[in-house]
């Protein structure tokens, strides 16, 4: 894959998503367990596997790339080999923080009737509003590079309910947040806004584009003067602006949810690096033979896994 840096800033250990549709990908790694991604000088990189899908062809990979120069384009390569027996996956080895709720709650600050099931949360709706969920690690959110929250979420039952969650950072009366109620009898089922006692911005969209018992990815992204969620699924983002959006510095993630009734289940959670724009990422399938420059990377990508 080509990937290409946008934001006219040096990257270090930036994370890259990328989805894989290519179904002679698929034929050739029908086990997520093969996968291995290398950078540009044959060094390996760490990944993290999202989704992996071979019935429909879809995969969804984060790798870290241990560098991209402002403005310039680096190569990173996925690697199927067969021969591999362990997972390689691995969601700290990508993200600041992150939890896929594999050590249950331990990472968090919770309601008693707030649960893990196979390593999936597990968040019932409550007929008050509030937050009750929380991380107990309090983030970092200085830097010339801001954050973005990554989810993988789904809600079940809320149809016509009008259950609502809301997952984001919270710093006491502080929240910037995403708002999800698919398919229920609200005007929306998807919105971002910040709150500091007051409401300070909102936008809601998206009517009845998510439905009932599916999983959808977003990204929470928050730089100075700006709030932004993006929808994988649609390919769009939500944004509201406010000089508010610039004052967060430190804060822990949070879930709030009110009314009665349906189900909010969260896969995974993580906290990346962000900047704004974020770099392009160009896939293709490549066999080891196409190029010189392809056999090398390839070549030394194959030597260094044995």
């Amino acid at each position: 894959m080509t990937i290409t840096e946008q934001s006219g800033n040096d990257l270090v250990d930036y994370p890259i998503r990328v989805e894989i549709t290519d179904p002679q990908f698929f034929e050739e790694c029908p086990d997520q367990k093969y996968i291995e991604c290398y950078f540009q000088d044959g060094s390996w990189i760490p990944h993290f596997t999202e989704e992996f899908d071979p019935a429909h062809n879809k995969a969804v990979i984060w790798v870290k790339v241990p560098q991209i120069p402002a403005n310039g384009t680096v190569k990173v390569f996925i690697k199927v080999n067969p021969s591999r027996t362990e997972d390689l996956s691995n969601g700290e080895a990508i993200f600041e923080w992150f939890d896929d709720f594999s050590d249950g709650l331990t990472k968090w600050t919770a309601d008693s009737d707030i649960y893990v099931d196979n390593g999936v949360l597990v968040v019932p709706s409550k007929d008050v509003h509030y937050y009750k969920l929380e991380s107990a690690q309090t983030i970092d959110m200085v830097g010339v590079i801001n954050k973005a929250i990554e989810m993988r979420v789904k809600i079940v039952g809320a149809e016509g309910g009008g259950a609502v969650w809301n997952i984001g950072w919270v710093s006491g009366s502080d929240i910037y947040a995403s708002r999800h109620s698919y398919k229920t009898t609200r005007s929306f089922d998807l919105c971002v806004y910040g709150y500091n006692g007051s409401l300070v911005a909102e936008q809601c969209g998206y009517d009845d584009q998510h439905q009932n018992g599916v999983w959808y990815s977003f990204s929470l992204r928050n730089v100075p003067g700006k709030l932004m969620l993006y929808d994988y699924a649609l390919g769009a983002t939500l944004i509201v602006t406010d000089s508010y959006f610039s004052t967060l510095s430190m804060a822990k993630i949070g879930i709030g949810r009110w009314t009665v009734g349906g189900t909010l289940y969260i896969d995974w959670i993580g906290v990346r690096k962000y900047v704004d724009p974020e770099p392009t990422v160009s896939v293709e399938y490549v066999s080891e033979t196409v190029t010189y420059t392809d056999y090398f990377y390839w070549g030394m990508a194959k030597m260094l896994s044995g």
